[in-house]
């Protein structure tokens, strides 16, 4: 994914936040890893689980892929993994991303 340090990376539909610390570790400290996702279940999971390693780097938040709560161009990157199909408004998802990043 060509990340590197000091970038800010939005994990949509980050879930149990599973690669949420995958991408801290490639940003590092200087960078930010924002998960999203619509399930608060598993928001309040994936931040009970963050390492000490990682707690300055990564933060969740609860939110619609539709209408993702952050200014325009917030993000270097979105990774939008395996949440493809719980979409029925693709277009508008994309749209998002894109003003996102």
């Amino acid at each position: 994914m060509n990340l590197k340090p000091g970038d800010t990376v939005l994990d949509l539909g980050c879930g149990p936040g599973l690669w949420t610390s995958l991408l801290a570790e490639k940003v590092g400290p200087a960078g930010r890893v924002v998960g999203l996702d619509s399930d608060t279940d598993f928001i309040r999971y994936a931040s009970e689980n963050i390492t000490d390693l990682y707690e300055q780097t990564i933060e969740f938040h609860k939110g619609d892929f539709r209408s993702i709560p952050f200014e325009d161009d917030s993000f270097d990157l979105v990774l939008f993994g395996n949440c493809f199909s719980y979409v029925a408004d693709h277009q508008k998802v994309f749209e998002e991303q894109k003003r996102m990043t």
